[in-house]
Formats: structure tokens, sequence, C-alpha cells
């Protein structure tokens, strides 16, 4: 079960870091998780999140729960299971946007691990969710053809799924892995400036990448750090450049010592990717 955990942070922290840092959870795993079939994310998908996406429906519209069934536990399927889903969704249907997909720690059933093994998962749809099923279909299809059938999915009924765990009324932890960023009209923290004003930063508008700061956490440091650094990099010289210096070097204080080793990495790459837009 720590082995699954673990692999569960690899594959959603990027998705957590996109409600606070934007495009820089797509790019920069694109960079370090290369695999033998190419990067994950495709180039058309990182422009559809960069450039075109905005929230249109409700969340209850774009769940999906699913119940995962192996006859023995297999943390590399999950793994590449994972990676099926996303691979799909990036390179078939981009416009799908950044799907959310978990297993559902309140409604986990777990046999002995040497004879089988049964979770519930969710997934969700940040855009195309009128389609959710269909599209699902393809991936569980796309995840058997390349690991293997040695497992069931079995899709839950929209009359079984708890739909209280999607609403305001759920504890802290639920708000933050099932209402942020406002990906959906019904999020919590919707707020339509967000997008269009994402939308500009990704195209080196130094003034929008310092804007992208008021929308960060405020504890969010590794995003003030980097939206502050963009800033200063694609900003003209001036009072707001020289704010976004001083603003940057006061995140970096605060942030730990594993986000202060990648902060460098993460802002270079974002640099030379919004670079490369601006020139086509």
């Amino acid at each position: 079960m720590k082995n699954l955990m673990s692999m569960k942070k690899v594959y959603f922290v990027s998705i957590c870091i996109l409600l606070f840092v934007g495009l820089t959870a797509f790019t920069y795993r694109n960079k370090l998780g290369l695999t033998n079939r190419g990067p994950l994310f495709s180039d058309e998908f990182n422009r559809y999140i960069g450039f075109e996406f905005v929230p249109k429906y409700k969340i209850r519209e774009c769940v999906i729960q699913f119940d995962l069934r192996m006859d023995k536990f297999n943390n590399e399927y999950i793994k590449g299971m994972n990676n099926a889903f996303y691979r799909y969704v990036s390179y078939n249907e981009p416009t799908v946007g950044a799907i959310y997909f978990d297993e559902m720690m309140d409604a986990v059933k777990h046999d002995q691990f040497d004879k089988g093994y049964t979770a519930r998962y969710e997934l969700l749809f940040p855009d195309q969710c009128d389609r959710k099923d269909e599209i699902f279909n393809s991936m569980v299809s796309y995840a058997k053809d390349l690991n293997g059938e040695d497992f069931s999915i079995t899709q839950v009924s929209a009359d079984h799924i708890k739909w209280d765990v999607y609403v305001k009324k759920g504890t802290p932890s639920q708000q933050e892995f099932r209402n942020y960023n406002g990906l959906w009209i019904d999020s919590p923290s919707y707020d339509p400036g967000y997008w269009p004003t994402f939308h500009k930063a990704m195209r080196g508008d130094g003034k929008a990448l310092f804007k992208m700061i008021s929308f960060q956490n405020e504890y969010n440091y590794s995003g003030k750090h980097l939206y502050m650094s963009l800033a200063e990099h694609f900003l003209p010289d001036g009072p707001l450049k020289d704010q976004a210096r001083s603003g940057k070097a006061n995140a970096f204080k605060q942030m730990s010592p594993g986000g202060q080793e990648q902060a460098d990495k993460s802002i270079e790459y974002l640099k030379q990717q919004i670079k490369r837009y601006q020139s086509e």
C-alpha cells in the first residue's frame, strides 16, 4: 500500500501543481517523464491548457467512478494504467484537458494483496463532459491494449455515486482534491478571471504573469516564486519589474529545500516554452 501511495504522489502531484503554477506541471513533467513512447503529454494538449481551456461544466456533469479489480495486486500495472489514461487523453482527446484520476481512499476495499485487490477510483473530466462515457470506454480499451487484461473495470452508475463528496459540505481535504482551481463553473475556487489571465501569461505577457501571483494560495510560495520570476523576466524595466524581483527573493526564502532545488529548472524550461510560443 505504501508503494501505491508513493506512486500516486508521482502521478497526481502534477495535477495539484496546475492549481497554482499552471502549465509548468505539464511542461516540466513532460521533460522529466519521457517514456519509450515519447512524452506523456502532447504539444497539442499543452497548447489547449495554455491557450484555450475555460471551465464550461458543473462538476456533477464530469464525474466518473469505477471499480478496479485485480486477481493479484500489481503496483506496476496501476502505474501503467495511469500512464495509459493520461496518454490516451493527451494524444487522442486533448480538449478533455487536465483529467484528475485517483483512488478514493474513503471507498477502498482491499482484500489480502496476494489474493486480490479491489478499489474504487474517480476520474474527473474538466472538458468534453458530455462525451465522458464514450471517452472513458476508449481509455479503458487503450489501457488494456498496452498493459494486458489481468484486471476488470466496472463503471459505477450515477445512481450509486456519493455526490456529497463533490460539494462544499466536504472536509478541507475533500475540497483540496475535488474542487481545486476552478476547473468547473461550480467549484468553490472558480474565478472567471483566472483562465484569460493565464492564457495571456503563457504568451509571455509580463503584466499577466505578474497578475497570476494574485491567484496563488497564501502559502503557495513555489507558485509565487514561479510567477514572480517569469514576470521579472518578461516585464520591461520599471517599478513592476522591481517589485517582481523583490517578491521572487522573498518567496524563495519560504520554499522547501526540495522546491528550491527544482525551481530554476522549472522556470528555465517554461521560459523557453513561452519564448517558443512567442516566436510562432
